[in-house]
């Protein structure tokens, strides 16, 4: 039966015959029979448009870069397309992507959101040399998309009022006019907005001692702007720099005046604007300052209370007079006194899981807990600083000390030994600091798996080894009183004519079985002369 193929007017037909090809066809209408042993292939010669799926390659930094293309192509040598590839589609593709990681390899992100044009030309000549090879001409390449999920994109708005600093990789570039900026991650840059209208700011400058050392507190109000904006990085936080630099300059005014002085001085604001030149080495102006107010402040009275089991230490301008006993004690404000309140009860102090390597370099973690009360007061606060972090560090140097000198084996057997050791070395240095340690004893020992599961394994073997011993023990015992049995049933063959009667005895005292025993006639021959005849 005959086949009639028709090749449109943009395909092309490839004739073959018997596998072999023949010759290429136009269009027209063909008709094939049976007997040629001939088919047709079509291909298409128009242009075509394919759009890539997405795809990720790495750069030469490490960075993930994501491209979509657009390639137009079309067939201009149908016989090479067919018989050069299997796949004139997928090898444009497959060619598009090597050429494309090929030049993306070699050039950093930065690089490629650069020079995009250029990194596309040259992707463009390598897809349409290598597409020439199997009869494809590819008309254009374009890229529709590109991304990388390090890149991100941010839009600064500066405005009239405001300058930029723009700042890449750290380094400080220009200064940006008004108007919309667009900072890619790429590129690591910074944009950092300045405001430079005029400020209002009001300052309090507290606890300033004037001529006769009474302490005021200041309000100003301060009017600044920022005149050279590229200068203020050279100052992490310009608004705090001016208060540090005003308060400076009004501590030194206020203390070569009196307190009346300095309540009536109109002159000190004046002054004081005249001698803040330093902000301009950061770009700062200062137009104007006036001085709000001028207060003393008022201090209240303090109560204190030092309960039952508290002692008091009472210091008058800052030297000790004596301690104090519970009670309810006020200090008026005008008074010099300090009162530090201090805890008689026991106390306890825990170090937490130490890490110390034993004599036999194994790491074992401890805890230990120490009992201590004060019996000291004046030496527990004029001796150290701190007599609970003291003594924390006494007993954790004491412990490494001795944990050092010891293997795992002595640690672990004798506990109790360590712990006297260690409240012996302990107790005369905390006695120094007016300390006694009434107790310390080890909480924890905590061994690495590997030694913990060595233990338990000669633990183990312990047991069994005692567990054997008995046994063998039991067992030997068991002999020993059955050849005693034995020797007692040999010597006295009454005794053994009685164990006969006690299990005859038995045996009859279970109903329902009919039990015959033969040889009775023997059973009292020994032992008793009636019962010779053998009836029981």
């Amino acid at each position: 039966m005959s086949k009639k193929i028709t090749v449109l007017p943009y395909e092309k037909g490839l004739l073959y015959k018997k596998g072999r090809f023949i010759k290429l066809l136009d269009s027209g209408h063909y008709t094939i029979y049976p007997w040629q042993s001939s088919h047709i292939d079509k291909m298409d010669t128009r242009e075509h448009t394919c759009v890539t799926e997405k795809k990720e390659y790495l750069t030469t930094n490490r960075c993930s870069v994501a491209l979509v293309f657009v390639i137009r192509y079309k067939v201009i040598d149908p016989v090479c397309a067919a018989h050069t590839v299997e796949n004139y589609h997928q090898q444009i593709i497959q060619d598009l992507q090597f050429a494309t990681q090929k030049y993306i390899r070699a050039q950093t992100l930065e690089s490629i959101f650069n020079k995009t044009n250029e990194l596309l030309t040259n992707i463009e000549e390598e897809v349409i040399v290598a597409a020439k090879e199997y009869g494809i001409c590819v008309r254009t390449l374009q890229i529709d998309e590109i991304t990388s999920p390090r890149v991100s994109s941010e839009a600064i708005d500066i405005w009239e009022y405001e300058k930029g600093l723009l700042f890449c990789q750290g380094k400080f570039e220009k200064i940006l006019d008004s108007g919309r900026y667009t900072l890619h991650s790429w590129q690591h840059s910074t944009i950092i907005k300045v405001d430079t209208r005029e400020t209002t700011k009001n300052i309090q400058v507290k606890n300033i001692y004037t001529k006769n050392d009474i302490k005021v507190n200041i309000a100003l109000r301060i009017h600044y702007k920022v005149t050279e904006p590229q200068k203020i990085c050279t100052v992490k936080d310009y608004d705090s720099q001016i208060f540090q630099d005003i308060s400076e300059l009004l501590e030194q005014d206020i203390r070569n005046h009196t307190i009346e002085e300095a309540l009536h001085e109109n002159t000190i604001a004046q002054k004081l604007q005249k001698e803040v030149i330093k902000t301009k080495q950061y770009g700062i102006e200062i137009t104007s300052i006036k001085i709000e107010s001028i207060r003393v402040p008022h201090k209240e009275d303090q109560v204190i209370d030092i309960w039952e089991y508290e002692k008091g230490l009472l210091y008058r301008e800052g030297k000790f007079e004596e301690i104090i006993n519970c009670g309810r004690y006020v200090i008026r404000s005008w008074e010099p006194v300090h009162i530090v309140k201090l805890d008689l009860r026991e106390s306890s102090q825990t170090i937490q899981g130490q890490e110390i390597l034993t004599k036999d370099k194994i790491g074992i973690r401890i805890t230990l807990v120490a009992q201590y009360k004060i019996i000291d007061p004046i030496a527990a606060v004029h001796n150290v600083e701190n007599y609970q972090q003291q003594l924390y560090q006494d007993l954790q140097l004491t412990l490494r000390e001795n944990i050092t000198g010891r293997l795992v084996e002595e640690i672990l057997e004798d506990r109790d030994a360590l712990s006297q050791q260690l409240l012996e070395e302990v107790a005369p240095r905390g006695e120094k600091y007016g300390i006694l340690v009434q107790r310390i004893g080890i909480k924890d020992i905590i061994l690495p798996g590997v030694v913990r599961n060595v233990f338990l394994q000669e633990v183990e073997a312990d047991r069994r080894g005692r567990a054997d011993r008995i046994a063998a023990r039991y067992a030997i015992s068991v002999a020993r009183s059955k050849a005693n049995a034995a020797k007692i049933l040999q010597e006295n063959p009454n005794v053994m004519r009685l164990k006969e009667l006690e299990t005859l005895a038995e045996l009859a005292s279970k109903e329902g079985n009919l039990i015959i025993i033969p040889g009775l006639n023997n059973l009292y021959s020994s032992g008793t002369s009636g019962a010779s005849d053998g009836k029981v």
